[in-house]
């Protein structure tokens, strides 16, 4: 069902604006999909949101109706089989089919990554319950400074559609609005030679992503979203006919660039750079790039500064800002080799981007990151071959911008983790592959983008030699371990079957908690315990519960498990049972274990009221607290 409804809902606009106006479908989806996230958040800020999935659902409904008339009534000078042969072009048809497979692949899946039940989740659910941008709503979540366009683009769909929250439908929304701007290069595919190419073409760019994060359709992160965005922006330049339509496309791209992320300005800023750089031969004066170049970087300082403004009137407490960034801690770190968990970051940093990493996880893949400066050099030369003479100058201005951009994006990164993160995520580098790999999918989309074009324009003879030749060049670029890929999305059904065991567990917490009452703003008074699971049980029965939630504390409590252990909160139960008898009137035991029973075993009614499943009420008397069983998993 919502493969259907979505597919009626996303079409229909951008291909009556290319039967309106001769453009092309790849040209125009991520135009009306990407404005209508802008638009949400538009209205959003003036109080408006329910209004975006209705007005979405009126443009999707005026499109097929003046489709049908077209076809019905003004069908054009070849007729009704000619018109419809003319609208369903290679791009169309491409994007057709990529719908299916996502579908297929998001299919019953549920949410089960850290980041997806910790804020993206959560976020879409109060957008979802109060038709108001994430951070105006009273869900409880710790992000919510975090910006919103992949959520809004998701409230539309799953609001016009009348799904609700639906996660394997949420999960389609985000990757159909990837999809939109991963598929632009598509546009270029014409005729014949358009037709031969289109199966190695499409099929390339849609595993593009999947190079760097295996799980870029099936999680609702936004870091390989961010580097498809990233890339967009210079190959709309540098490919596109630079007419109003290709100043509206970067309008929307940069807009939705800084609304996708916190880092979106700085990497809408580097693109902008490398698209204001001179192409030789071009004759264009930087005047004249500064002219097509303002509306876009006008949507980029609005969008992003809107945002920031609206968090400091909202009063958003912000979770990541710069920790002692000042001349004399530079200094410190350069000249004194100080702060020494600083140091050692530097050097962990350093290890890691020139280290042996196994891309995904077959034998005989192994390199690090600082290769792919030389294979993005190889990777160009090889297309420059390839590249008719008039795309060649483009494409090394674009890519020697982009290889500048990622290395300055490396080092971006690099200051992240000495000023904004806390000491401990700062040597652990969290997420650091995470990262890096945003500016590397920017900079394979871009070459990608000048490689389908190059390989448009060769004469090869005959279908299967276009594919042959094509799919050759697209396995290098972008399918280090294809058959693993190609597993993942066959067993597609399997993977999501296994995500809905993997959260039932969760789904039986909050359908016991639920039943208890909350006080006036949603907090249910429950102490959680969950020995040894660095939080997650929280995390995830936060989200279930939302808007109802759990106040923070830690899961994990009594003697450390060990000197890495830095979850388990040392505490007596003489300690605990203070902190209970002031703020909570349950227990809920999700997962315990002999060391916590043989600690906090003076606060039960023996070994037998210390399983897991036991929820128990906090009972205060002059002898101290004491927990009583009052249900347990068995009822």
């Amino acid at each position: 069902m919502p493969f259907i409804l979505f597919s009626l809902l996303v079409l229909p606009m951008p291909l009556a604006l290319a039967a309106r106006t001769g453009r092309r479908f790849a040209e125009l989806v991520p135009l009306v999909l990407g404005g209508a996230s802008v638009a949400a958040y538009l209205l959003g800020l003036a109080g408006g949101l329910f209004l975006a999935p209705w007005l979405f659902l009126a443009g999707a409904a005026a499109g097929w109706i003046y489709l049908a008339v077209r076809f019905a009534v003004r069908p054009g000078e070849s007729g009704r089989i000619g018109f419809v042969r003319a609208l369903l072009r290679p791009d169309v048809i491409a994007f057709c089919g990529a719908l299916a497979l996502l579908w297929w692949i998001c299919r019953d899946r549920c949410f089960i990554g850290w980041d997806e039940f910790s804020h993206w989740g959560l976020a879409l659910k109060g957008v979802l319950l109060e038709d108001k941008l994430p951070c105006l709503t009273s869900i409880h979540e710790g992000f919510k400074e975090y910006p919103p366009a992949a959520s809004l683009f998701q409230y539309i769909l799953l609001k016009a559609s009348g799904l609700g929250l639906r996660e394997d439908a949420a999960l389609f929304a985000q990757d159909i609005l990837a999809l939109s701007f991963l598929f632009y290069p598509l546009h270029r595919l014409e005729g014949r030679r358009g037709w031969q190419t289109l199966p190695a073409a499409a099929v390339g760019l849609f595993f593009l992503p999947l190079v760097l994060y295996m799980n870029f359709y099936t999680e609702s992160t936004v870091d390989g979203l961010l580097g498809v965005l990233w890339g967009f922006l210079p190959l709309v330049w540098f490919l596109g006919r630079r007419g109003r339509l290709e100043q509206a496309l970067l309008a929307v791209g940069a807009a939705q660039l800084c609304l996708t992320k916190s880092t979106g300005p700085l990497l809408a800023a580097m693109a902008f750079a490398v698209m204001l750089l001179p192409v030789r031969g071009s004759g264009v004066r930087l005047t004249a790039r500064l002219k097509s170049l303002w509306p876009a970087a006008a949507a980029a300082v609005f969008t992003a500064g809107s945002w920031k403004l609206l968090l400091i009137l909202a009063q958003v407490p912000k979770r990541w800002s710069p920790q002692g960034l000042t001349l004399e801690s530079l200094w410190d770190l350069l000249i004194h080799h100080q702060p020494g968990w600083r140091v050692q970051v530097i050097r962990s940093y350093a290890a890691n981007l020139a280290g042996d990493w196994n891309y995904g996880g077959l034998p005989g893949l192994h390199f690090p990151y600082l290769a792919f400066f030389l294979i993005g050099a190889a990777l160009t030369a090889l297309v420059w071959k390839l590249c008719a003479r008039a795309d060649r100058s483009p494409l090394v201005t674009a890519m020697i911008g982009m290889g500048v951009s990622l290395a300055l994006y490396v080092g971006f990164i690099l200051m992240g983790y000495l000023f904004w993160f806390t000491e401990t995520e700062a040597l652990l580098l969290a997420s650091l592959s995470r990262y890096l790999n945003t500016g590397v999918t920017a900079c394979l989309l871009v070459l990608a983008g000048f490689g389908l074009t190059a390989l448009g324009n060769l004469r090869l003879r005959g279908v299967l030699a276009g594919t042959a030749a094509t799919a050759l060049l697209w396995v290098v670029l972008t399918s280090p371990w294809p058959l693993e890929i190609l597993d993942n999305i066959v067993h597609a059904p399997d993977e999501a079957a296994l995500t809905v065991k993997t959260v039932a567990p969760y789904h039986e917490i909050a359908d016991r908690l639920r039943e208890l009452p909350a006080e006036e703003d949603g907090r249910l008074p429950v102490y959680l315990i969950a020995q040894q699971d660095a939080g997650l049980a929280f995390l995830r029965a936060n989200y279930e519960l939302a808007p109802l939630y759990l106040d923070e504390h830690a899961t994990s409590i009594g003697s450390p498990y060990g000197d890495g252990d830095l979850w388990t909160q040392p505490c007596t139960a003489e300690e605990w049972g203070e902190v209970l008898g002031e703020s909570y009137q349950y227990v809920y035991l999700y997962n315990v274990d002999s060391q916590f029973a043989a600690q906090f075993l003076p606060l039960f009614d023996g070994d037998a009221s210390i399983v897991n499943g036991n929820l128990l009420q906090v009972e205060t008397t002059d002898a101290g607290v004491h927990l009583k069983v009052i249900s347990t998993a068995e009822g």
